[in-house]
């Protein structure tokens, strides 16, 4: 006896369109700028989820994004926090203007306080959440 199914199943962890990619805690993380080869045109909060979008040149090769959080908590009230968008463009050499939403999940920061100003490296306005 055998089975056979034609239908693919795309896993929630998955960067995907329908999908948040969590935010990535790492204390040793060491952002190198790379913001001349993107462009952040705008932010969006929905609930937990910080959607990106973004504009870079490619089109030949897989491009990648993490968030990361460095976790340096600045001492104010609410505090503040410096996200950075980390782009990984596969060493793309094609030159297509490319736009693309990303969303991540950002409810972990919220196990720390219960408002908190974000800075997204990159991106000229305050996101409060």
């Amino acid at each position: 006896m055998s089975f056979i199914s034609c239908k693919t199943f795309t896993p929630r962890y998955k960067d995907t369109d329908r999908y948040a990619k969590e935010l990535i805690f790492d204390n040793l993380f060491k952002f190198t700028s790379d913001l001349n080869k993107i462009t952040i045109l705008n932010c969006n909060l929905k609930g937990d989820v910080l959607e990106i979008d973004v504009q870079y040149s490619g089109g030949c090769e897989d491009h990648s994004f993490n968030l990361v959080f460095d976790e340096i908590w600045k001492k104010s009230m609410p505090p503040k926090v410096s996200l950075y968008l980390e782009h990984k463009d596969g060493d793309d050499l094609c030159k297509s203007i490319i736009k693309k939403t990303m969303r991540f999940n950002i409810k972990k920061l919220k196990e720390h306080y219960n408002e908190i100003h974000i800075n997204l490296v990159g991106y000229s306005k305050s996101i409060n959440y």
